[in-house]
């Protein structure tokens, strides 16, 4: 019996679709290259961009975007997951695709794929809904996501010229091993013979430290470093000059790793001030924003793994010490989420976890024993994320902070309500 791939006059539909049925399918890297290759999805004459990591991998694709338009270029970025809107995931020169454009390469792949005789997973979808809306527009650049691992990652069915390796953690342990060697393995699965490489990871697992070794590589600590002395430092040691990141919320290594990548490899010249200005215009959704609302701090960030709750952490020490902070919270159920908890543990004076609605949530009444069993006892649990969110307000009073943290849905679930209530 074949499910054959759908067609919809309305782009809710197609998200309705792919919420119910796309992550039903199994995901194959060898169908999306030859959907890819049945959709004539070729760059003709633009560089492609492969980034993956543990963490950091929007940080990258925002800060790299961010200097290729200051230098004029035009840029197809792919970004995963999305936070609000399906048309985050893909951009060009900066801007979201709009509703119009998405359901009609959403159809174009799926008339692709029904010949196929079998569904896509929702990965494979969205991924070629991707590529084929920057096929049509042939940008500079396609700077691209993965979305899990990289080896198996239906973006690897396109070959990187450049391939960034932001990070190496333990996450998503099902699909990806639990060890740091077998994460850095399917990580380094993007790079193809000629790839050059790009590693701000630097405590480089085996199969990273191969893969340096036989590519073209810039890597951290060896022709670039991050330090932090008040404010984030990149310095270029090939070039032997020192620069002070703007603090946008993105991630300071992969700011770094973009810069390398544009000045080194893509050979665009930048003066300081061009490259702090660049930079200074890059934002991403949930990545260590930071608002002020009646004299109480919100700190938003999507930290869903212990490599992420450790760098928050050492980011949380930057900012001036709260009065009390008060942690709004949950995670999905595949997430090592003690290990989180016991990272942040020493910062937080308050815990308020709401029940995430999905069917990979955790339970938040066993989260709220982990931490009773780590010796909290300040902890609200709550029936969903709003209400964890509401009962933490009315807690706070000025000069406290509301900490915001956990799996992407803990973020697209609150950060509209905050930023609607804060006239943002």
């Amino acid at each position: 019996i074949f499910l054959y791939m759908p067609q919809f006059d309305q782009l809710n539909a197609w998200i309705d679709w792919l919420s119910d049925t796309a992550h039903h399918s199994r995901s194959s890297l060898s169908r999306t290259r030859r959907l890819k290759d049945k959709l004539g999805i070729k760059p003709l004459s633009g560089t492609v961009i492969t980034v993956t990591g543990t963490n950091g991998k929007g940080s990258y694709v925002n800060a790299l975007t961010a200097l290729l338009l200051a230098k004029g270029k035009t840029v197809g970025s792919y970004y995963s997951p999305h936070l609000i809107k399906f048309n985050e995931r893909i951009q060009l020169d900066g801007q979201a695709i709009t509703d119009k454009d998405l359901l009609s390469a959403f159809n174009a792949v799926g008339r692709a794929a029904d010949a196929e005789g079998e569904p896509l997973h929702f990965f494979e979808l969205l991924t070629l809904t991707g590529l084929s809306f920057f096929n049509d527009h042939q940008p500079d650049y396609w700077v691209l996501e993965v979305g899990i691992g990289g080896r198996k990652d239906a973006v690897n069915a396109m070959d990187a010229d450049v391939a960034v390796i932001t990070s190496i953690g333990l996450d998503h342990a099902a699909y990806l091993g639990n060890t740091r060697a077998s994460v850095a393995f399917e990580k380094c699965g993007i790079l193809r013979p000629n790839t050059v490489l790009i590693s701000a990871e630097s405590n480089p697992p085996e199969p990273l430290q191969a893969a340096i070794t036989h590519h073209d590589a810039l890597v951290i600590d060896q022709d670039f470093s991050v330090s932090f002395d008040e404010t984030w430092q990149f310095t270029d040691k090939r070039l032997g000059y020192e620069l002070a990141l703007p603090d946008t919320g993105l991630s300071p290594f992969s700011q770094a790793a973009a810069i390398m990548t544009a000045t080194h490899v893509l050979d665009l010249n930048f003066s300081s001030s061009e490259l702090i200005q660049a930079l200074a215009t890059g934002r991403l959704t949930g990545r260590f924003e930071r608002f002020t609302y009646k004299g109480i701090r919100y700190v938003v960030d999507a930290t869903h793994n212990l490599q992420a709750a450790e760098f928050l952490k050492q980011r949380l020490m930057t900012l001036p010490k709260p009065k009390r902070r008060l942690a709004v919270f949950s995670f999905l159920n595949d997430k090592a989420y003690s290990d989180v908890l016991t990272c942040l543990q020493s910062e937080v004076d308050a815990w308020f976890i709401g029940q995430l609605n999905v069917e990979r949530a955790a339970d938040a009444p066993i989260i709220a024993k982990t931490l009773h069993e780590a010796g909290e006892y300040m902890i609200s649990v709550s029936k969903n994320m709003r209400q964890a969110l509401s009962r933490a307000e009315q807690l706070a009073d000025e000069g406290d902070e509301i900490l915001i943290f956990g799996s992407f849905r803990v973020i697209s679930d609150l950060l509209p309500k905050i930023k609607k209530q804060q006239g943002l």
